[in-house]
């Protein structure tokens, strides 16, 4: 199990908690760390990976929970979106 930050429960919103369920299935094996930080009114999930290409990755999940109540991409699809880039 990755280690994580104690971070109040307040903080992070019911849709938001779905999506980093999504990063945590998408990211598994990968994590070492997890924190939540928030910034301009955005809560960003902060992973520390062990990968060979990225070391860590920052996953803004409520840009990702307004994609999917405004824009309607299904979780699934949202879930196909979250990998690690090699291109970076």
């Amino acid at each position: 199990m990755p280690e994580t930050e104690a971070t109040p429960p307040e903080s992070i919103a019911a849709d938001e908690a779905r999506i980093r369920d999504l990063v945590r299935e998408v990211y598994g094996p990968h994590i070492v760390k997890e924190t939540v930080t928030h910034s301009g009114g955005d809560t960003i999930l902060n992973l520390g990976l062990r990968d060979e290409k990225h070391s860590s990755q920052d996953v803004n999940l409520s840009k990702l929970a307004r994609k999917h109540r405004q824009e309607g991409p299904s979780l699934p699809a949202i879930k196909a979106d979250l990998k690690l880039d090699d291109s970076k």
